[in-house]
């Protein structure tokens, strides 16, 4: 079974989305997925899945302690972000997974996709996530790279669907932190089994979503691999069984909503820009 996953943006449940991805692939064959799409801080996420480094990625999130905004700025000017990149990509494993990380292109307002695979040297994928990673007001507003200028891929494509109705896969699991997004009907309506979770429903409202603190980060992660381990356990033991799967997957769907009607959704720029989007394109 061909299997895709889709790692949207959450800032600091980032961590949560990464602890669920722990716990889930202790259900699948890392040989079955075939592509990964991701972006923003799932950026970081998928490039760890995809290099075999989540045990680097948990420890990672469990040394970050930033006390407040200010603190956190003063890091990643320091080229936080940087390090952190280098310190993957120069783990001594290669690319196993191909992915695709957004970035919003500022000349064209249209989210641009870069592939990343094993034939991408080290400064091609530092350069692609680095533009993934550019979050507004904190790191800077913008990456000059190919002759153009890009910020945060999750303002224009935070839930980075669209490499999927392209590539073909039998199974999609879509991971976000938007408990009110529903996945469009391009890839609802075909004939790949799809689920999408709000990787922080678990996390409540109490957890800050901008706290870098590393308490706050080791809860959001240990909650997150916690319901990937619930989510295997309910769903991804029915791999073998596509009719089982969608059934399965239907089941956790319907389990999961009032858990999500209780989580508090705050409005923010990344609503217009992914509507804005809409208008605009893509382009791989």
């Amino acid at each position: 079974m061909k299997i895709g996953i889709v790692l949207g943006g959450g800032f600091a449940r980032g961590a949560a989305e990464m602890g669920f991805v722990k716990g889930m692939m202790k259900y699948i064959d890392r040989k079955d997925v075939s592509l990964l799409s991701c972006s923003s801080i799932g950026g970081i996420n998928g490039l760890c899945l995809s290099m075999n480094c989540v045990d680097k990625a948990e420890y990672i999130y469990k040394t970050l302690n930033f006390k407040d905004m200010s603190n956190l700025r003063l890091n990643l000017k320091n080229k936080l972000v940087d390090q952190i990149i280098k310190e993957i990509v120069n783990s001594g494993n290669e690319i196993e997974i191909p992915m695709y990380v957004t970035g919003t292109c500022l000349n064209t307002l249209s989210t641009h996709y870069f592939y990343l695979d094993k034939s991408k040297n080290i400064d091609e994928v530092s350069k692609a996530i680095n533009i993934t990673l550019t979050f507004p007001f904190v790191n800077g507003l913008f990456r000059k790279e190919f002759n153009k200028f890009y910020l945060d891929g999750g303002g224009t494509d935070n839930i980075p669907i669209y490499p999927f109705l392209i590539h073909h896969v039998d199974f999609l699991i879509i991971l976000h932190c938007y408990p009110k997004y529903l996945p469009p009907a391009e890839i609802i309506n075909s004939d790949t089994v799809v689920v999408d979770i709000d990787v922080s429903t678990r996390c409540g409202n109490n957890i800050g979503t901008y706290s870098f603190e590393t308490s706050n980060l080791t809860k959001l992660f240990d909650i997150g691999e916690k319901y990937g381990e619930e989510f295997g356990q309910k769903v991804l033991t029915h791999l073998a069984d596509k009719e089982k799967l969608k059934e399965k997957c239907q089941e956790f769907i319907i389990e999961e909503i009032p858990l999500r009607k209780k989580i508090k959704v705050t409005i923010t720029a990344a609503v217009f820009f992914n509507k804005l989007q809409q208008s605009r394109g893509f382009k791989l």
